[in-house]
């Protein structure tokens, strides 16, 4: 039986045009990942020096850490930040799964209704 060099370079080939194309596709997801993480630090650090970011981190003094009977619990210090954006989006999103699920009870309701009916034709 003699085998077919062509047949294995062509699938050897493949096989690696395969493991390229993987790798450059976890290569992508990962500079999309470090690019969205460089806007984050731009955002948040614009002169690219640390500054207290509520919600985020704070660079606590002595004074109030023993205002805080030496907590170092980071609730203390850095607080919530709150976005008018947020809410809005909550809002939105609220309002539209609301109207989802009204509507899946509906159709719940009706089918509900056909099982019953269904069950009761084969028991009579």
């Amino acid at each position: 039986m003699s085998e077919n060099p062509g047949k294995n370079l062509k699938n050897d080939i493949k096989r690696r045009i395969d493991a390229s194309e993987t790798a450059l596709a976890e290569a992508e997801k990962e500079l999309n990942h470090l690019t969205s993480m460089r806007q984050w630090l731009v955002d948040n650090f614009p002169s690219g020096k640390y500054r207290d970011v509520i919600g985020l981190c704070k660079a606590a003094t002595i004074e109030e850490i023993r205002e805080q009977d030496y907590s170092l619990n980071p609730g203390r210090y850095v607080g919530v930040s709150f976005d008018v954006e947020d809410l809005n989006d909550f809002r939105e999103s609220m309002t539209s799964l609301k109207s989802e699920l009204s509507a899946l009870n509906e159709k719940s309701n009706e089918l509900m209704k056909s099982i019953i009916g269904n069950l009761n034709q084969l028991c009579v």
